[in-house]
């Protein structure tokens, strides 16, 4: 499994947590769950942007990110026994929602033993006579439309019973009372926000997860049947004449693939394509995904085209043709790290054949 795939997998624990209170209460007037761990999401996805993509997987560089991602979950779970939940309930006019909240209170039989007014009015905490538990309500105004609405959050509030039987009354009471309705404007401005928010975060997913894929050096097949090799005409003139021959001696194969098995490879986002090629001396091209490997002076890379990748599954399909709607790279250009001089070593196993 890959780094970026335990990222996605983490990622997708933090945001069930609070869709299974969702999913196992049923939908009350006016009131609507809050997403109370924007501040997680931002770590997880930070935590994404600055990762070494990898196609192999190094447990130096994947252990340290689980730590993290698991602190991060479990940060979020000890905060919400902690301080409860947080809800949005809507602003309607007629509606005296601190007197209702405190009326609240008093149903499930505990009490209201002060209430602190802050921030200029603007939220009020109620302190719970012989407990730790307090809720706050506190006024916000939506940055478009500027309609008030209230977030009631629930702090040190273990007990779920207690939370719930709070929320139904502040419900019940709200069901005398028209909900206003937001303009269609507004509705069609956050309905525009969300499918760019989407199509961002989709391809900002796809093209990491395309980068993340497992791609080794040879395919599952092992040994490659054939090989296609260029050898650029590196003379100054004005007209190169670069030799390309099929090489499919078993000898040569073996020796080739034994050499250039062992590597350390990672996903190079620097250098073009093109450039890699223009100093290149030989570029070796083999295997299902017609991937090459360009030897130059004292380097080597590694090059696998979309298009080849595109065949490989209806997923792969899918995902390269989205990614170019709005990538421009043609393939994936990987370096690689080799313990000997890859130039001297193709040189000797093509020697006698170019």
């Amino acid at each position: 499994m890959t780094a970026f795939q335990i990222h996605i997998i983490f990622l997708i624990m933090l945001f069930l947590y609070q869709p299974l209170e969702i999913l196992l209460t049923r939908k009350r007037y006016g009131i609507y769950h809050a997403n109370s761990f924007p501040w997680a999401l931002v770590a997880s996805l930070f935590s994404l942007s600055t990762l070494t993509l990898q196609p192999q997987p190094n447990s130096e560089s994947t252990l340290p990110m689980i730590g993290f991602l698991l602190a991060i979950v479990i940060i979020v779970i000890v905060s919400k026994i902690i301080n409860g939940f947080s809800y949005k309930v809507v602003d309607v006019a007629g509606l005296n929602l601190k007197l209702t909240l405190q009326k609240a209170i008093e149903s499930t039989g505990m009490k209201v033993s002060e209430i602190d007014v802050v921030s200029d009015n603007k939220k009020n905490d109620f302190k719970i006579a012989d407990s730790k538990k307090r809720i706050s309500i506190e006024i916000k105004e939506k940055f478009l439309s500027k309609e008030t609405y209230y977030i009631l959050k629930f702090d040190r509030w273990v007990d779920r019973k207690s939370r719930h039987d709070i929320l139904e009354y502040i419900s019940d009471q709200m069901t005398r009372f028209e909900l206003p309705e937001k303009k269609m404007s507004f509705k069609l401005i956050e309905a525009a926000v969300f499918v760019v928010v989407l199509i961002v975060l989709l391809g900002f997913f796809n093209a990491r997860w395309l980068n993340e894929t497992h791609y080794a050096i040879f395919d599952d097949e092992g040994m490659p049947g054939v090989l296609n090799v260029t050898a650029f005409d590196k003379r100054i003139v004005e007209v190169k004449q670069d030799e390309r021959l099929l090489i499919s001696d078993p000898e040569i194969i073996k020796s080739f693939y034994e050499e250039f098995s062992d590597t350390y490879m990672y996903l190079n986002t620097h250098e073009e394509i093109e450039d890699i090629q223009a100093t290149a001396y030989y570029q070796i091209t083999y295997g299902n995904l017609s991937q090459s490997i360009f030897v130059i002076s004292n380097d080597s890379y590694m090059y696998i085209p979309f298009d080849a990748i595109r065949e490989t599954s209806p997923v792969k399909r899918i995902m390269v043709d989205f990614y170019r709607l709005y990538g421009k790279k043609d393939g994936l250009l990987y370096s690689l790290s080799y313990d000997f001089n890859e130039l001297q070593i193709i040189r000797q196993l093509f020697k006698g054949v170019l």
